[in-house]
């Protein structure tokens, strides 16, 4: 069997706008840890941080103030989720499917001026994965993280979200050198349901976040591509075989029990699919030729011209042999060269999503009145970017920074083409 799936950083932090009853929520998804995908079950073991943030009144900050929390070192006070008496969105995991570890709990600002309420969950667990095993083992799938209210519905919740506000800051992206049986990308631009919401496009009632992911290839072509390899060109050989020899039926008897055993095997890799995957096609092909080895063998056996017989069996021989080496070739390199193009669209542009720090904060200090302290709520300290991003990022903060204010003015008319080319 493979090797189990070790764990892969991969933090990432996606702002969003909620309106929800006249007030204003902002809404962070962080998906810190991915310590395994399991294609074949459909699931993936995550550690997702959902963090939701809104203001409130002077007369909800009275009745919040008698609470008794835990103060932390930076003014504010923790309650636990149980005690909060106050409206809050209840934002929960859509696609989970089993929660090892989940606590929920609210920090109060209680600064005046700020008026903040921030709500974090922590979740650990087990979500559903979308996986296109058609180009097995150059395959690639999508992890969605799909977030939600449990208990407002399209009435009372809208979501309306900022394209420039795609992503704050990936770290790690794309480990190439890892021990992951998985590389991860950056993640696409939000998915959403637009038949649930008010207005096309912009305001709706659940966001999934997608994340492409790829299989690391190298440990199945050793051990599937190679020894496919080696059966093929072994069934090959048998045409070269004299006919009149005794042992050739038996070879190739021999070879086909061997690629059957071998089918059962690759069948546990990979999940249950009504189509074929490439190297169910190459299989395929396999049985195919044996076939025709038989046959051929059998029909040769009553040529009584034995100079004849020789002859047309090489050039069958060597006609199907270049026959299937060229399909078997073709096939492996275009579901690769799939896997790539699938791939690449996530990780372009990577200059442009340090830059949107400056466009989060210019649209907190807007909405939140809020100064640079409070902005530097999204800031996670134990975040490092690349020191080659460091010159990027100086030269898109400018152009974030004086852009964010006309992307904020007119929502309706900015980026639809690269959700359309994205989603």
């Amino acid at each position: 069997p493979p090797p189990p799936l070790s764990a892969c950083l991969f933090p990432v932090c996606f702002p969003l706008l909620f309106f929800v009853m006249g007030k204003t929520a902002l809404v962070q998804i962080r998906c810190s840890n991915i310590t395994s995908i399991d294609t074949v079950h459909g699931k993936a073991s995550v550690e997702v941080t959902v963090r939701s943030s809104w203001k409130l009144t002077k007369k909800e900050i009275e009745e919040v103030r008698p609470l008794k929390g835990r103060e932390s070192g930076a003014g504010e006070m923790l309650i636990t989720g149980e005690d909060w008496p106050l409206w809050r969105p209840h934002l929960a995991l859509h696609n989970l499917l089993r929660s090892e570890s989940h606590s929920i709990f609210v920090e109060f600002f209680v600064d005046e001026s700020s008026q903040l309420v921030t709500q974090k969950m922590e979740v650990q667990g087990a979500i559903s994965i979308w996986s296109d095993v058609q180009d097995f083992p150059f395959d690639a799938g999508i992890l969605r993280i799909v977030v939600r209210s449990e208990t407002h519905d399209t009435d009372d919740l809208q979501l309306e979200w900022d394209d420039s506000l795609e992503v704050k800051r990936v770290v790690g992206h794309a480990n190439a050198n890892g021990p992951s049986d998985f590389i991860i990308g950056l993640p696409r631009i939000f998915r959403f349901d637009a038949s649930r919401g008010y207005r096309a496009e912009r305001c709706v009632s659940c966001v999934s976040v997608v994340i492409p992911v790829r299989r690391r290839a190298a440990f199945f072509v050793q051990r599937i591509l190679f020894m496919m390899t080696v059966l093929h060109l072994m069934g090959l050989a048998t045409f070269y075989i004299p006919i009149g020899a005794t042992d050739r039926v038996m070879v190739t008897v021999s070879l086909l029990l061997s690629m059957t055993a071998f089918q059962w095997t690759i069948a546990d890799m990979i999940p249950r699919v009504s189509y074929l995957t490439a190297v169910d096609k190459a299989l395929v092909v396999a049985f195919l030729t044996y076939f025709t080895e038989f046959m051929v063998t059998v029909v040769m056996q009553r040529v009584e011209d034995k100079e004849l017989s020789t002859t047309l069996n090489l050039i069958i021989g060597l006609s199907l042999t270049g026959i299937t080496l060229t399909y078997l070739v073709a096939l492996f390199v275009n579901a690769r060269r799939r896997q790539i193009r699938q791939f690449v669209p996530h990780t372009r542009k990577q200059s442009d999503i340090f830059g949107a720090r400056a466009a989060t904060q210019s649209l907190l200090a807007r909405n939140f009145n809020l100064s640079g302290g409070g902005a530097d709520m999204l800031d996670e300290k134990a975040e490092v970017e690349p020191s080659s991003r460091k010159d990027d990022k100086k030269k898109e903060t400018g152009s974030s920074s004086s852009t964010s204010s006309s992307k904020a003015s007119s929502p309706g008319d900015s980026g639809k083409a690269d959700v359309v080319d994205q989603m």
